[in-house]
């Protein structure tokens, strides 16, 4: 099952560009969002999608530069309402505000190509943590769950330039 996950995603990945030795006319940046328990959707640079809390999920970036794809990462992070997992008096505990974020994915591209990706971790929404924090005298690890995460992506060509690229995911 794994396989055909990863093998969704490159496919997603890649169907744009069959040969990654051949320069695109154009700098282009997207987006592929695989739903582990859903849909996989391309999104474009500045696009949104609503996530299910409980469906797990891989994002992809791509870049298409005519002066190469030397350097890709992608990283993120967002202010949130969080909650407790129920405890044993059947109690949850919230409170909003709390920043979390997912750790940056580097990846470096081989010489000579013009296309390139960074595959992230997968995750699932309700589960990233919040942090612990003090409620009635105990530590309390909070998860998320409504706000959203601002993702960033980075490309560097191989004449140095960076460019970022941007896609929100509503929880």
């Amino acid at each position: 099952m794994a396989f055909v996950a990863l093998f969704t995603v490159l496919a997603l990945v890649t169907a744009a560009s069959c040969d990654p030795t051949t320069p695109p006319t154009t700098a282009t940046f997207d987006w592929g969002l695989m739903d582990r328990d859903g849909q996989t959707q391309q999104l474009p640079n500045g696009g949104s999608a609503t996530l299910d809390p409980t469906h797990r999920y891989v994002l992809t970036f791509r870049a298409n530069d005519p002066k190469g794809v030397s350097k890709l990462a992608h990283y993120a992070s967002g202010t949130f309402n969080c909650r407790t997992d129920i405890d044993q008096n059947g109690q949850s505990f919230g409170l909003n505000g709390l920043r979390t974020s997912i750790p940056i994915v580097e990846s470096t591209i081989n010489p000579g190509l013009y296309y390139g990706f960074v595959i992230g971790r997968e995750f699932r929404p309700d589960r990233l943590s919040c942090g612990r924090h003090a409620n009635s005298g105990q530590m309390r690890e909070y998860f998320v769950v409504a706000g959203t995460l601002e993702v960033g992506g980075r490309s560097t060509n191989h004449a140095g330039e960076t460019v970022n690229a941007t896609v929100q995911l509503r929880i």
